[in-house]
Parts: C-alpha cells; structure tokens; sequence
C-alpha cells in the first residue's frame, strides 16, 4: 500500500528571536527535536567541517530528513520545506555520508536548474566536506572566460559527487564521461524552480530522461526530490521521478511565509555595538534564516552654547 505523505504540521509560534540584546533562547518553529549534528550519526570528518563553519543546531528539515535519507535500507525521499530552512545542507549531508571517499568515481548526483543554484550547492559541498577525501564536480554552462571550478576531463570524472544542471549533465551522460551504473543516490533539486522554467528550457523532459538513463543502470538507486512549493504540478512530477516506497516531510503551503516573518529591531549605540549583537545574532541563527537591518543611535550633537 502506498505511503501517504507526511503532513508536518508547526507547533504554535511562540517566540521566534532572542528578546532584546542578550537574545534568550527562542522557540523557533523551523527548529528541529535533534539538538546537535552529533545526534545524527555523521562521520566525525563531516562534523568537524560543520563546527569549522559553524553549524551546531539542525534545522527542522535537517533533523527530519538526515535520518530518513540514511535508513537502511535506502528508501526514496521528498522533502518540501520553505527556502532558508536547510534543505540544501540536508541532502548534501546525506550525500557526503552515503559516498565512498576511496571509490575515485561518481556515486551520487544532485541536479539543480540554473548555474547558480549548482553553485551555490556546490560551494556547501565544498565547505562541509573540507576535512574529508569527497569531493564535487561542478557541470554547469560557462560564459566566456568563465571556469566552472573544476577542470573536468570530458572522458573521466574521478570524484564521488556530481552538482550539474540537466542540459550540461546529459551531455556528459551521453559522451559516456559518467558510469551511471555505480550511481547511488540522485536528487533533484529546486523542483518548483525546474518546473518554472520548463517552456523555455524543457528541464523537465531532460531531468526525466536522466532519470530514466539512471534507473535502468543502476535500478536500486535512492531517488530523492526537494521543493520549497509542492502544488499539483510538483506532486504529478514527483510521483513519476520518486516512486513508493517513500518517506516524505511536507508543510501546509499557508505554514510557508507570512505566520513565519517577524519583525524586530535592536537599537545599537555604537558601531562597535552592531558587530557584538550580529556575533550574537549569528552564534544563534542558521545563516540564511534571517536579514538583519541593526539601527545605530546617534546620541544627538550637544550646542556650543549650551
């Protein structure tokens, strides 16, 4: 029988930021149950990457999610939750702890639908695998001059993970350049995006046709998709790139944006007071998860005369 989505519902909003300038510890209702990353069984190289960037704290998708991605055995995943919530470093986890760092091949592929979304995926690769032998390969179009990041040889690609857009990919999948047959792990990202731009583009017809060449290579892959919106049209898509059994974390669309945004201000006295509050802010803070505008009070010019 298939396995319904899971609704993840919030808790009520409580209080979302530390109050005042000593910032006491908030309810926030994007965090999760797991307090630490130690929690989740990642190798001690990944988690040494993640104190050197300063990640503590997963987010509520991280902490749902990580553990669903790394059951044993591998089960298919969606995973829905509003950007800046942590989905990225979520399956990027996954990936790094899934992986081979010995196996000089690629083992799993992330798909996004623009460069700089590849981009920025693969710049938090490379941030949380730096104390690990894994390493990505970046496959997105070049403009100009303009290097991908990696130099890649068009017959061979030695390195454990792949971040590409689909047009780059399956050229690549074409020139024979990648063994789809060791392939693990696939995901899309962005899901909602690569629909968007689907009548300019056709990603959605090319990211079909990679998955398809991927399945029937490598058959017990674990399909994985993550969305910030999941609307008919990403379920429809969803249903045809990650079949059952699946888990699934996916919030109400109405939970997304509005009952989420707080409004709040801290009036610095100095410069050098908005420095110690941001430190503060952000010792606390996923990055990503706020924008911070800090007001400096002036005291007022005091009259020669009086």
């Amino acid at each position: 029988m298939d396995r319904p989505v899971e609704q993840e519902i919030d808790r009520p909003d409580k209080q979302l930021v530390y109050r005042s300038a000593g910032l006491r510890e908030a309810d926030d209702p994007l965090s999760s149950t797991v307090r630490s990353f130690d929690e989740l069984g990642l190798h001690p190289d990944i988690l040494k990457g993640l104190t050197k960037i300063r990640f503590t704290k997963p987010s509520k998708i991280q902490g749902r999610a990580i553990p669903a991605l790394l059951a044993k055995p591998p089960k298919n995943f969606i995973g829905q939750a509003q950007s800046g919530t942590g989905k990225t470093a979520a399956f990027v986890l996954a990936m790094l702890s899934r992986v081979d760092p010995e196996k000089q091949y690629p083992q799993a592929i992330a798909l996004s639908p623009t460069r700089e979304l590849c981009r920025q995926t693969y710049d938090v690769f490379m941030q949380m695998s730096q104390y690990t032998k894994i390493r990505p390969t970046l496959i997105v179009p070049s403009f100009g001059d303009e290097k991908t990041g990696t130099v890649i040889n068009p017959t061979t690609i030695e390195t454990q993970i792949i971040v590409a857009t689909p047009g780059k990919l399956e050229s690549y999948i074409k020139r024979r350049s990648i063994d789809l047959s060791k392939i693990i792990m696939f995901v899309i990202d962005e899901a909602d995006e690569l629909l968007l731009v689907r009548e300019t583009t056709g990603q959605d017809n090319l990211t079909l046709r990679i998955h398809k060449a991927v399945i029937d290579k490598s058959p017990n892959c674990q399909m994985c998709l993550f969305s910030a919106t999941f609307n008919d049209k990403v379920m429809t898509f969803a249903d045809k790139t990650v079949p059952h059994p699946r888990d699934s974390i996916f919030i109400e669309a109405d939970k997304l944006s509005l009952n989420k945004l707080y409004q709040y201000y801290i009036n610095c006295r100095s410069e050098e007071m908005k420095f110690t509050v941001l430190d503060m802010i952000y010792r606390n803070f996923s990055v990503g998860k706020a924008l911070f505008l800090l007001l400096c009070v002036i005291p007022p010019r005091i009259s020669p005369r009086e």
